[in-house]
């Protein structure tokens, strides 16, 4: 209540008070503070790699496409899966060895396991020998399992030897070092033979 100075009386309205002390409705204040994003209880695991995929990733020696060896005399020897890719002028003695599509090799192979998909223009001697749908062999073969697929080309003898065993140990001297037969020679000077280039893996 209040009294005009006319000496009439009346009442006070909310807002009226308000103004007359100065204090309003309190304002709201809106929370901005961001939300921080809810992190996983658990991240997930990596991929385990056994000791055993990864000694397998390291045996294996690939010749890429773009990469061309020859020489004279040349031998390549491998301790570990061989794939050929590019194209070799030499001899290749390994354990398993695979000529890819794109692959050419002039000159032998002897291995426990070969496998051409590409090209191979000598000789080889291997327990299994196995030529794909693009495989080009032109010349003899020495084995103890042949298979040859629809489309493949063969130009040569073939000879299959029962005895895996007698194969294997002309391959294995012949991967570990050069036959007696085909040893350096000692010219009448003396002098030795230059040993032939020779290349392991």
């Amino acid at each position: 209540m209040f009294t005009r100075s006319n000496g009439t009386t009346g009442s006070s309205s909310p807002a009226d008070t308000a103004g007359q002390t100065g204090l309003g409705p309190k304002p709201q204040i809106a929370d901005r503070t961001p939300a921080s994003p809810s992190m996983p209880s658990s991240m997930p695991a990596a991929p385990a790699v056994s000791a055993k995929d990864s000694e397998g990733a390291k045996r294996l020696s690939i010749i890429s496409n773009d990469l061309t060896i020859m020489g004279q005399d040349l031998k390549i020897i491998s301790k570990s899966a061989l794939q050929v890719d590019g194209e070799i002028q030499g001899e290749i003695r390994g354990i398993d060895v695979t000529v890819g599509k794109l692959g050419k090799v002039v000159g032998t192979i002897a291995a426990e396991t070969v496998t051409v998909d590409g090209q191979v223009m000598g000789a080889i001697q291997a327990v299994k020998v196995t030529m794909r749908t693009n495989a080009r062999v032109e010349g003899d073969v020495h084995h103890q399992s042949l298979t040859i697929e629809e489309g493949a080309v063969f130009d040569g003898r073939s000879k299959r030897h029962d005895n895996s065993a007698e194969l294997v140990t002309q391959i294995d001297q012949s991967r570990d070092g050069t036959p007696a037969s085909s040893a350096p020679t000692t010219s009448n000077a003396g002098s030795q033979s230059a040993t032939p280039p020779t290349l392991q893996s």
